[in-house]
């Protein structure tokens, strides 16, 4: 009986108004907006997360939102004809982006042929729960089986009962950490998948509890990054939160600040910002008619900035690489760089010097690009290592493509399991 419950309940109606922000502040939300729209032609890949927060807006530019529709499913097309692998997390945002966009994920066109994007979806999501009976761990992580269970229900598609189980099974042994730190934004997504199959099941109160216990005096919840994810939870959420225990307008005031202070430059963490600020959560995908809306949201042309008449600073950073898996290397460097400079041109510079002791590749995601490999040494989901990076012994909240090295930062990158 509660599987057929499970079924039945799967796309429910649930919406919920979230606090989101006032009219005075509607110029802080266009600036993300825009900065959106403006990546559309960047030459970074397109990005099925901020086609998502783009639809979700009040706003909109549906000219640009269609060019970037348009590039997504040209993408996809090409992975799938060229059999290249597309995590399950990944492809639950394409069919978030493309439910958002009022396209049919099940009729997904393919060359000459057509695909359901749905029951490729579910296959993904099957073979996570395979390999957590298996060896009790995601293919990926449960963070991507969390977007797997929203895509799915927000499509009103019948979503595996054992992945459901699997996720509630997760809370109650308290599996989402990265390290030693609680993973407030898998938290959050797997709270509002869970919301999404059964408006405010009793199971999420636990991680609830953890969510609310992540939020700091200035409303941060996490880090500023997960701030976002975590408002909407919470938001979806709010029947089973207590009188005083969260103040909404304070966590919504962070990141509008946050914004101001160009936080959220990175097309990926805006997108993950603006359905909060707007009072939205992934949620609303499902009530998207695409009907009677208007191209109001005008995108002025990029300004260059003057050129600075004085060269830039020169800083200091130390970097130190080190196997702390298999304890094959350390090696430690001090490299002379701009100030103003990423972590990626320091390790650039490192490179140049000893290309040897501080060979690098790396790939690009839609946060940007990540490290890879570090001498040779690859990091590896099937091991479930990765390139850990922190400045001193604080983990660095950015990318090697956005994080600002300051002088005298000792900048640790460090091979790690999770």
């Amino acid at each position: 009986m509660k599987i057929l419950s499970l079924l039945l309940l799967c796309g429910a109606a649930y919406s919920v108004v979230g606090c989101g922000i006032d009219e005075s502040h509607r110029e802080t939300l266009d600036g993300l907006l825009r900065g959106m729209l403006h990546s559309v032609r960047a030459v970074n890949p397109p990005n099925p997360s901020v086609l998502v927060a783009l639809r979700l807006a009040r706003d909109h530019n549906l000219e640009r939102e269609a060019e970037l529709l348009g590039s997504l499913e040209a993408q996809l097309a090409g992975k799938l004809e060229q059999g290249q692998e597309i995590p399950s997390g990944l492809l639950a945002l394409y069919v978030m982006a493309f439910r958002a966009s009022c396209r049919d994920p099940k009729d997904f066109e393919v060359g000459s042929d057509s695909e359901n994007l749905l029951e490729i979806l579910v296959g993904k999501l099957e073979a996570e729960i395979d390999n957590i009976d298996a060896n009790s761990v995601p293919l990926t992580n449960y963070y991507q089986v969390a977007l797997d269970v929203l895509a799915l229900c927000i499509n009103k598609h019948q979503v595996p009962p054992r992945a459901i189980c699997a996720i509630e099974k997760s809370i109650k042994d308290n599996l989402f950490r990265h390290g030693e730190r609680f993973d407030v934004d898998t938290a959050a997504v797997s709270v509002l998948a869970l919301q999404c199959v059964s408006p405010n099941p009793p199971r999420i109160q636990p991680v609830l509890h953890q969510i609310l216990k992540a939020a700091d005096e200035n409303g941060t919840i996490g880090n500023i990054y997960s701030t976002g994810l975590a408002v909407q939870a919470l938001t979806v959420s709010q029947d089973m939160i207590p009188d005083n225990l969260w103040d909404c307008s304070l966590s919504i005031n962070r990141l509008l600040k946050a914004s101001r202070d160009g936080e959220f430059a990175n097309p990926q963490t805006a997108s993950q910002v603006t359905p909060s600020l707007e009072g939205k959560s992934y949620l609303n995908i499902a009530e998207i008619t695409c009907k009677d809306e208007i191209s109001n949201l005008t995108l002025p042309e990029l300004t260059t900035a003057a050129p600075t008449l004085s060269p830039p600073a020169v800083i200091e950073v130390s970097l130190n690489v080190t196997d702390g898996v298999n304890g094959s290397f350390s090696d430690q460097t001090l490299v002379l760089v701009s100030s103003g400079s990423s972590l990626l041109q320091a390790l650039e510079k490192a490179r140049d010097l000893f290309p040897m002791v501080f060979s690098f590749e790396y790939e690009t995601s839609l946060y940007g690009p990540y490290l890879t490999t570090v001498q040779g040494l690859q990091a590896s989901v099937e091991d479930r290592t990765y390139w850990q990076l922190l400045s001193g012994s604080d983990p660095l909240q950015q990318g090697i493509g956005d994080y600002v090295v300051q002088h005298g930062e000792k900048i640790l990158i460090i091979l790690t399991r999770y």
